[in-house]
């Protein structure tokens, strides 16, 4: 009996630690994409910053 408990439990271990590195895994990737994102917000925040100068000045030159 004791044996078929032992077993049991070593299973049930394995298959906890293949989920737990399977959560990790998901997490490593979540992050890379948020990081990927940021790098992608922060360029396109200084582009639009870019052609709001412009613009700006387009429009100060032609009234000024």
């Amino acid at each position: 009996m004791s044996i078929q408990f032992d077993t049991l439990d070593y299973a049930h271990r394995l298959k906890q630690s293949r989920l737990e590195a399977k959560i990790d895994a998901m997490g490593l990737k979540i992050e890379a994409r948020f990081v990927a994102l940021s790098g992608e917000i922060s360029l396109l925040k200084r582009m639009v910053g870019t052609s709001l100068v412009l613009n700006v000045a387009i429009v100060l030159k032609l009234f000024l």
